[in-house]
Formats: structure tokens, C-alpha cells, sequence
């Protein structure tokens, strides 16, 4: 049996990032950028009037003391504006191109227009309310780094570069299989007969791959026979990444951990000394497509999820940072129960204090649901309401 830090720095050491791909903008999101990006234009690629107003060239304003002045074009978006005609100005709406000899803006609301004139009530300062070319970005500058994850923002900035396509590291498939003579799927008008349960497991892994937008082949259920998993295994080891729930503890029906072995799977850990999830499995094929076997009870599996698959599928992304985001807190009330292994406690984060929720048994997903948090109790500690603790946020 190894430590949890024992089982993290054999998962940064034995996966590395996936080539890197060709992708659409619209379909980056949330993927690490392979190379760096720079930029094609200027942004803003010309002057530009920021608000509705009249533009105007301030300074010859200033030096003739003047205040009114005749509106010589009407300038929208999208349109090319003529130069700007001596002790005129123009019209101009948001985003419109600013005509040569003009320098500012003036608002609306800052003027009285009558007649084709207009009468400016305050005092201007010279570029007032226009963007510049190239003050946000010039052609040429570095756009976006190697290893950003691309946000919505970033696929928009790289829309308005007119990029339709990135080189991003890639995803992996991902195959998950259930195990057990007593799981049944939910489905519609389904009933539960005596010693069944719904599998539950399948939908927690895959609602959670999901938000890493991975491609899931459900690979149905397995009974607890050995020829019939180990023809399910065989399937699923062609995935990049292989997830098997059920049968890889040391019951007399758990054959799972053998049946790996003799495909030939390398076993990375199996076994590590934490609450739920002791009997978590890590391995590698010849091809090098990982391999969990994790156990049956869907709070494990639960925990699990968030800390291991989702970190070993991030630094196959490319992610810099994988773990779970580690905050200290202060415990709102004790953890009095008796532990002989680190726990992962199902808790509510809230303005640095940690509430832990009394649902915590292995089977039990209600208290989950309310959970943002997983708090770490050692065994060899005691933690009592006010002692601060280490939180992992899911």
C-alpha cells in the first residue's frame, strides 16, 4: 500500500502530454494551446469612435476658441468615412472608423445639435473616446503563449484575428466499463429486482469527463465471470484511457487485478492508503494507454475521479497545474470518528471554514451532491471545531 504523495508522483512521472492537433476554434475550448500564437492585424485594426458621438480634431477647436461647428457626414459602422472637411465635424456611431482630421470624440449628451450644427457644452481632451489602432494589440505581437488554456475570451480573440484553427494538445479517448453480477442500467421504466442495484457509477464518470469535453464509450457492464471481463477488458484497453469500476479489491469474485495482468497491463500502484477508494489500481499497457481499476462503491469512485483521473487526463491535456486547487481552512465542528488511513471528507468551503458533512460512508453520493470540497483527515490527528485543515476544492 502506498501514500496518496506516493500515488501523485507516480502519475507526473509515468504520463506525458498527448501530440499535439490540428483543432476548429469552436471546438478548443478548454484545450492547451501547442504553439505560440501571434498576431495577424492591429487591434483595433483603425481608429475607432468608442461611443456615439461627433468626431472632431480638438486642437484646431482650441486654437479658434470656437464651440459650434457644422456636421459635414454622417459616419456608421462599416462604412468609409470621407477626410473630415476644415471647421466641420461628423456624426459617428460606436465602432465607426474615425475620418482622417479628426482626433476625438465628443458624446451625444455633451452637445446641443440643431439645424446641422452642433454646440459642445464642456471642455475636450484630444483622443477622448477613440480607440486607437494597435493599442490593444499590434500585427506581429505575441497574441497568445504556448500552454494557455484556451478560454471563451481567447477563442473570441482568436476570431477577431480572423484564425480559424489552433494546434492544441490533444484528448484522449476514454473507455469506462462496470463490473458486477448485481448492477443494472437505469432506464426507462426499470425496476430494481431482489439484490440489484442501478449502476450509478458509469454517469458520475461520465457526467464528470464530460466538463473536460472527452470522448466516452460506455462499454456496458461486465458480469463477475472471467471469460466474460476478460473479453470486456481486451476491449477497452485499446482506449487511451481505460476505466474499470468494481472487482479490483481482494474478494474472492474480484478478478479484475488478474485479469490485467495477464493482457500484460505494467501495475503502477494498486492499493493506496486513503478513505474511500483504498483499493484504487493504476496501470500501463505495452502501448502506453492507462488503465484505473476503481472500486465499486460510488463515493469512491466519486473521490477517485476527482483526485486522480481528472489530474492523470489534465497533464495529458498539457494542464501545468492538475491537482485538486489546496486551501487551508478552519473545521466549523469536530471530525470525531476513529480513521486508520488519510480520509477524504465530504465538505461545504464557505469564507475559510470547512464544514464537514455527516453522509460519508463509501456508498453514500447524497451528501456529495451538497459537497464542495473533499477535507484531508490524517489518522494519526485529531480535529477538533477551530483547527485548521487542508481542503481540496471539486
Amino acid at each position: 500500500m502506498i501514500t496518496i504523495s506516493e500515488a501523485r508522483k507516480i502519475i507526473e512521472a509515468n504520463i506525458l502530454p498527448l501530440p499535439p492537433a490540428t483543432v476548429k476554434i469552436e471546438e478548443a475550448c478548454g484545450l492547451v494551446l501547442a504553439a505560440n500564437v501571434n498576431a495577424r492585424y492591429d487591434s483595433p485594426p483603425f481608429d475607432k469612435s468608442a461611443m456615439d458621438g461627433f468626431a472632431l480634431q480638438v486642437d484646431k477647436l482650441i486654437s479658434c476658441q470656437v464651440n459650434k461647428l457644422q456636421i459635414s457626414q454622417i459616419i456608421k459602422a462599416g462604412s468609409v468615412p470621407k477626410p473630415l472637411e476644415a471647421g466641420t465635424c461628423a456624426k459617428i456611431m460606436t465602432g465607426a472608423m474615425i475620418p482622417a482630421g479628426a482626433d476625438t470624440v465628443v458624446l451625444k449628451e455633451d452637445v446641443v445639435e440643431e439645424n446641422d450644427f452642433i454646440t459642445i457644452t464642456r471642455d475636450l481632451k484630444k483622443e477622448e473616446f477613440v480607440r486607437i489602432r494597435g493599442a490593444e494589440v499590434k500585427a506581429g505581437e505575441r497574441l497568445l503563449d504556448e500552454g494557455a488554456i484556451l478560454n471563451s475570451a481567447a477563442i473570441g480573440l482568436l476570431a477577431s484575428q480572423g484564425i480559424v484553427e489552433i494546434n492544441a494538445i490533444g484528448t484522449p479517448g476514454v473507455a469506462i466499463l462496470s463490473t458486477g453480477d448485481e448492477i443494472i442500467r437505469p432506464s426507462k421504466g426499470a425496476s430494481l429486482k431482489q439484490t440489484q442495484i442501478f449502476d450509478s457509477n458509469y454517469y458520475i464518470l461520465a457526467a464528470g469527463l464530460s466538463l473536460l469535453k472527452l470522448q466516452v464509450k460506455d462499454a456496458g457492464i461486465a458480469h463477475d465471470d472471467a471469460g466474460v471481463l476478460r473479453s470486456k477488458i481486451t476491449e477497452v484497453l485499446n482506449s487511451k484511457i481505460a476505466i474499470i469500476t468494481g472487482g479490483v479489491s481482494v474478494g474472492e469474485f474480484d478478478h479484475v487485478k488478474n485479469i490485467l495482468n495477464e493482457c500484460g497491463v505494467k501495475e503502477l500502484f494498486w492499493s493506496v492508503a486513503q478513505k474511500p477508494g483504498k483499493p484504487l489500481y493504476l496501470g500501463i499497457t505495452e502501448a502506453g494507454n492507462l488503465v484505473f481499476g476503481l472500486p465499486g462503491n460510488p463515493a469512491a469512485v466519486a473521490t477517485c475521479l476527482y483526485e486522480y483521473i481528472t489530474p492523470a487526463i489534465k497533464k495529458m491535456m498539457g494542464y501545468k497545474n492538475i491537482w485538486p486547487r489546496e486551501l487551508i481552512a478552519k473545521l466549523s465542528q469536530p471530525i470525531n470518528w476513529k480513521r486508520d488511513r488519510t480520509e477524504f471528507v465530504r465538505g461545504i468551503y464557505k469564507d475559510g471554514v470547512a464544514e464537514p458533512i455527516p453522509e460519508n460512508e463509501s456508498h453514500m453520493l447524497k451528501g456529495f451532491v451538497r459537497a464542495n470540497c473533499l477535507i484531508i483527515a490524517e489518522p494519526s490527528e485529531s480535529y477538533e471545531a477551530g483547527k485548521p485543515v487542508t481542503v481540496h476544492l471539486i
